[in-house]
């Protein structure tokens, strides 16, 4: 997705097999894979320390279920719904800085497994989360 904003022209990947979340986390369904969007990469690159959540925990939809700091910033990383945390991406655990370089692949920071169903209908499709990018002032949420 390109968006031309006059003098500056804007890149960012939305991929179309994903919901996502005003706070810019993305879900894909099944058991449910949660990760950060490629927007939010760009806000906070590069990526210092990944804080992650033990497996099998409980999450509640809005709670954060990871931290990441950067040399910019430190910020919460929050869970799009409710279930339980299936498995911990191991890999950014040891190269946290995969959730900048490939955050729809292998920086993906969670599985997930869905506990209510009805919270996905919250969820924003690609155009809504695309639109609110580029429609809102306050783009990211501060810790």
């Amino acid at each position: 997705m390109v968006r031309d904003e006059g003098d500056k022209a804007q890149k960012f990947a939305v991929p179309e097999d994903r919901l996502y979340t005003g706070t810019h986390e993305w879900l894909k369904n099944g058991i449910c894979f949660v990760g950060i969007t490629d927007f939010f990469t760009h806000k906070i690159l590069p990526v210092k320390v990944l804080i992650l959540p033990e497996h099998y925990s409980e999450v509640k939809k809005g709670e954060a279920i990871a931290v990441i700091e950067s040399s910019k910033t430190i910020q919460e990383v929050c869970a799009p719904i409710s279930g339980k945390v299936l498995a911990v991406n191991e890999k950014v655990k040891n190269k946290p800085n995969l959730v900048i370089a490939d955050p729809y692949g292998e920086g993906w920071i969670i599985a997930l497994q869905i506990k209510d169903v009805s919270e996905l209908k919250d969820l924003l499709t690609p155009e809504k989360y695309i639109n609110l990018i580029f429609n809102s002032n306050k783009l990211l949420p501060r810790v």
